[in-house]
């Protein structure tokens, strides 16, 4: 089996690699946070020094990161996967990216021969545990076909979406689309709840309605009637993602309204304090301002 470098064993990371690992395949990982690395060493992953380290022992290099800069660096930086990755190696970015910037790194990586994919997911932590990620793909096809079952360990639909950095657009922009999808539930559930609807029935109604959706299905029902905030997602990732969208929405000239008025809603959360909570608490918002009261079971 290939040599797997995993780089980036945050909530997500963790999760996927050691899903490979379980898997049977040789692992080599690292990460800033030495308690992730324990774990996977004790399941017989080898630990690495640096990105250059883990990419000078693999032939497919993975990074889960929270931020683009962050990324860059890690790809890029003095010691970064660029500087002992090994030609015809594969290096994917599978965080929540700037396409721009995935195209810059992958410049660099051309240099040294080494082809590169963007494979964004979605699903959340439950979905890395279970293996039931959506796996959204950039890049060369014939790059992604011999990917494809490593990928498939980590999820479930896995799906090649076009050119290098089409991964991270899609990606962005689906991450607006809930965001603003979760502030219009919100803004429902709260102006039923004023006019004497029980949240709960009007939820089951609604979920097999044309207002049906993730937000309403899985994130009303697990996070907001039970009054569960802990994540999840966080209000400072959604916010960063927003972000990612907007800009990219600037690079096209391309106004974005309910996205831009809804990423305001998020900031105005994170400034009472709430960054770390779960993205759902944006139900708070249209509580306060309806007076409707806490929605919950």
């Amino acid at each position: 089996m290939e040599r797997i470098g995993f780089i980036g064993l945050g909530v997500m990371g963790l999760p996927m690699s050691k899903r490979l690992r379980d898997a049977g395949y040789e692992l080599y990982v690292y990460d800033i946070d030495p308690r992730p690395i324990k774990i996977l060493k004790d399941l017989g992953a080898h630990e690495g020094t640096s990105p250059k380290d883990v990419s000078a022992r693999s032939e497919i290099i993975i990074s889960v990161l929270p931020t683009p800069a962050i990324t860059k660096e890690v790809a890029l930086g003095v010691d970064g996967i660029v500087r002992g990755v090994q030609p015809g190696s594969v290096y994917v970015d599978m965080s929540t990216s700037n396409p721009m910037v995935t195209r810059e790194i992958h410049e660099d990586f051309k240099g040294k021969k080494v082809e590169m994919l963007d494979a964004p997911v979605s699903g959340g932590v439950k979905g890395a545990k279970e293996g039931t990620l959506t796996i959204m793909v950039g890049g060369v096809e014939v790059v992604f076909e011999k990917l494809r079952p490593i990928l498939l360990t980590m999820g479930k639909r896995v799906i090649h979406v076009g050119k290098l950095g089409s991964g991270h657009t899609i990606k962005v922009i689906n991450n607006m689309l809930f965001a603003v999808t979760m502030a219009a539930t919100s803004e429902a559930l709260a102006l039923g709840k004023k006019a004497g609807v029980d949240p709960v029935v009007m939820r089951d109604v609604m979920n097999t309605s044309s207002g049906a959706s993730y937000a309403l299905d899985y994130k009303v029902r697990d996070f907001v009637l039970p009054r569960n905030f802990e994540p999840g997602f966080t209000v400072d990732f959604q916010i960063k993602d927003m972000d990612l969208a907007l800009g990219l929405a600037k690079d096209l000239g391309a106004p974005v309204v309910l996205g831009s008025l809804v990423r305001q809603m998020y900031q105005a959360l994170a400034v009472k304090g709430y960054g770390k909570k779960d993205t759902s608490i944006i139900i708070s918002v249209f509580e306060e301002t309806m007076g409707s009261g806490e929605i919950r079971t």
